[in-house]
């Protein structure tokens, strides 16, 4: 089963693991308060915050002792007119682990006692967790009994107020204690086998009547002489047994407000995918070292495979307006140490522009006119043809031989056939030109790509990754009570589908 120490000790551990993703990209303040905090939390847990302190408190006389005596089944604490005047505190614990708690709260060794043994642990079982204290008298003329009291009582999760149909107005008790409780704690009239049974039912409604305005409304009636609504007093400490913990809730409180100032301290609106930014940037680095005109170079490029014109890197100076304006599309929502971390991530605009310059200089694409090449063969053989055909027709046209007109007919065809190759090499030509334009700016896009990612995008979306991952351990360490109790104050956790616009 998990515990309580269980589920806060995961959330420390998460947001220990936020403070070291972020490093030194959190604001130092910030960074050192939540450490800070969460060391204090993990201190509280060393202690164990899995076992419910309840402290029996009274006035001198009120039979605290015996009650304590009585809940733990054992003669653990003196009683009577004998009993030593102490400042030191006892203990019974249900169940293992303990110790360090109790070191914690000093309670000595010879003070403390296992209540659970093999002969009745299954009876015990109910109360398995508990850790019960019987502290001095509050109102002992000895300041250091109250000393005990006053250090003791914030760490209790429920005080059991032990009065005495003598003292149950004690002045002392409202004016001191009583305020402080508040609904951690519960009113135990005790000795109620030495009132007759007709004012019994007066003198739990007065009491009840008295600690009303303290916000207290449990008073039980209980003798530890006769065992009278001891059954009930153990409901009570069983049901704060299941309660969380006064310990776990500090914990809970001091985690939950380390997670909501890292929270505070990292965006939510931080981008999520660079996909269409990156997409937007390839086509502003494509405009900026001029694709298209140098695609159409390549068109009409030398058939070796040569770079395209233009091979001269570009300036610095002419791709920083591109870096900074993606620095401003990805980082801007991130906190300052964040955002120059990603300013610092990415390539200086010199690296920028040789990747960009290089990138295109370096496209290479095959000779894809073969074609445009044999059109243009036929196309010139057929005019050589043409022009033979003519010469001769005028030959035999000028010695009048009978020949003539036929060749001059073949001619004609020859003429005709020649135009059409021709026409047909100049469209194979186009068509050759525009396919090697669209070639090479396919392929020089590709590595324009490639380019972009190592010096923009795969850092920046490194980044942002540990970014949303900082985060998300952060908000880990929210408590879902403190939340809902203050969903205003608490930062939005947020989701890989709430993709910020890009």
């Amino acid at each position: 089963m998990t515990t309580d120490g269980d589920t806060l000790r995961g959330r420390a551990g998460d947001l220990l693991r936020a403070l070291e993703t972020a490093g030194t990209r959190l604001d130092r303040e910030v960074a050192t308060a939540a450490r800070s905090a969460v060391g204090l939390a993990q201190e509280r847990l060393d202690l164990g915050v899995d076992l419910t302190v309840v402290a029996l408190v009274g006035g001198t006389g009120s039979g605290k002792s015996s009650l304590f005596n009585r809940v733990s089944g054992l003669p653990l604490a003196e009683v009577g007119p004998e009993r030593p005047t102490t400042s030191q505190v006892s203990a019974c614990v249900w169940g293992e682990g303990a110790a360090a708690l109790l070191d914690w709260l000093d309670v000595p060794r010879e003070r403390r006692t296992d209540r659970v043994s093999a002969l009745d642990a299954d009876d015990e079982e109910d109360l398995r967790g508990l850790v019960l204290l019987d502290l001095p008298d509050y109102d002992s003329i000895a300041r250091e009994h109250k000393d005990v009291v006053d250090r003791v009582l914030p760490h209790a999760d429920l005080v059991v107020w032990v009065v005495d149909p003598q003292k149950y107005a004690d002045h002392a008790l409202h004016a001191g204690y009583l305020d402080a409780g508040g609904s951690r704690a519960t009113v135990v009239l005790n000795q109620i086998d030495t009132v007759a049974p007709e004012a019994a039912e007066r003198l739990v409604e007065d009491v009840r009547r008295l600690v009303a305005p303290h916000g207290l409304t449990d008073v039980l009636a209980v003798s530890a002489v006769t065992g009278q609504g001891m059954e009930e007093l153990r409901t009570a400490l069983g049901t704060a047994v299941r309660t969380r913990s006064v310990a776990a809730r500090a914990v809970a409180e001091t985690l939950h407000g380390a997670a909501r100032l890292l929270g505070e301290a990292l965006p939510a609106d931080a981008m999520w995918s660079l996909d269409a930014a990156a997409e937007d940037f390839l086509d502003q680095a494509a405009d900026l070292v001029g694709l298209d005109e140098r695609a159409a170079s390549a068109g009409t490029g030398a058939d070796d495979g040569a770079r395209a014109s233009g091979d001269a890197d570009l300036p610095a100076a002419a791709v920083e307006p591109l870096r900074d304006r993606w620095l401003a599309r990805v980082a801007a929502p991130l906190a300052p140490r964040w955002r120059g971390a990603v300013e610092e991530a990415v390539a200086s605009p010199g690296d920028l522009a040789r990747r960009l310059s290089s990138a295109v200089s370096g496209t290479r694409i095959a000779d894809g006119r073969g074609g445009a090449a044999r059109a243009r063969v036929v196309a010139l053989t057929l005019g050589v043809l043409a022009l033979l055909a003519v010469v001769a027709f005028v030959v035999l046209a000028v010695v009048d031989q009978p020949l003539g007109i036929p060749v001059g007919v073949g001619a004609v065809v020859l003429v005709a056939v020649a135009l059409v190759a021709a026409w047909w090499w100049r469209r194979c030509e186009k068509h050759a030109t525009l396919a090697r334009a669209d070639e090479f700016r396919s392929r020089a896009r590709e590595r324009l790509r490639t380019a972009l990612d190592e010096t923009l995008v795969s850092p920046a979306r490194e980044q942002l990754d540990e970014h949303h991952t900082t985060r998300e351990l952060a908000l880990a360490g929210l408590d879902a009570e403190l939340v809902r109790a203050t969903p205003d104050a608490t930062p939005t956790p947020t989701a890989a589908s709430s993709t910020a616009a890009v």
